[in-house]
């Protein structure tokens, strides 16, 4: 996406801090594992169901929300709204891109040990559930030709690129990663050094960006009193 649209969710984010805090303070959530400050994370609260007990798309009980740090499980629909309200104005449904497939460029699951050693430093103070402000980060998704087998699942290389690329776009407009969690130094010898690539320049504008951003702060609201 293109910077402008991050930095005016991080904007926004600062704007609204109080109205998040006393949102995610409700549910005894705490805040700063989705808000550290300049997080683009457009859904505080909402992360991905990691278990069997977790299940897709669903509400979490009032009494489990402090264990569970979050007050609704997604499959993967709320990370797509941004996307949605960018090219179309309105919230996702169940429509394309025709052909590309939402991926995430960090990991955002705790229990995906593998990957996370693989690019990720957890600092001492590194919490249960921190890394859940990641899953609706605007600046930690983008889309990828459906065609290609899953390359941010799979493949090391074009994971560590892809990282590289988005710290080096978003730099001035966001914080990619809270201070408890660092990304790994990958060497500028790397096989498949990241500005040897020829990217593509960030789509969208910021046309739609109010109404996004009402969208999501009424949406944090609703989810978070059911």
């Amino acid at each position: 996406l293109n910077p402008q649209i991050i930095e005016a969710i991080v904007k926004d984010n600062r704007k609204n801090k109080d109205f998040f805090e006393e949102v995610l303070g409700e549910s005894k959530i705490d805040p700063t594992l989705y808000l550290w400050d300049g997080s683009s994370c457009c859904f505080p609260g909402v992360r991905r169901g990691t278990g069997k007990h977790e299940q897709k798309d669903s509400i979490v009980s009032f009494e489990f929300r402090e264990e569970k740090q979050a007050f609704f499980f997604d499959h993967n629909r709320f990370p797509r709204h941004v996307w949605s309200f960018i090219f179309r104005g309105k919230k996702f449904t169940t429509d394309g891109p025709s052909g590309y497939s939402l991926a995430h460029l960090a990991a955002h699951k705790d229990y995906n040990k593998k990957q996370i050693e693989e690019e990720l430093e957890l600092k001492g103070d590194y919490v249960q559930g921190g890394l859940s402000g990641l899953f609706s980060s605007a600046s930690n998704t983008c889309y990828s030709p459906s065609s290609v087998m899953k390359p941010t699942d799979y493949n090391l290389k074009i994971r560590k690129a892809l990282l590289r690329h988005s710290y080096d776009l978003y730099k001035d407009v966001c914080t990619f990663l809270p201070e408890w969690i660092s990304l790994r130094d990958f060497s500028e010898d790397e096989e498949w050094d990241w500005k040897s690539f020829d990217w593509a320049e960030p789509v969208g504008t910021v046309e739609y960006i109010n109404e996004f951003l009402k969208f999501r702060k009424d949406q944090i609201l609703e989810l978070s009193r059911k």
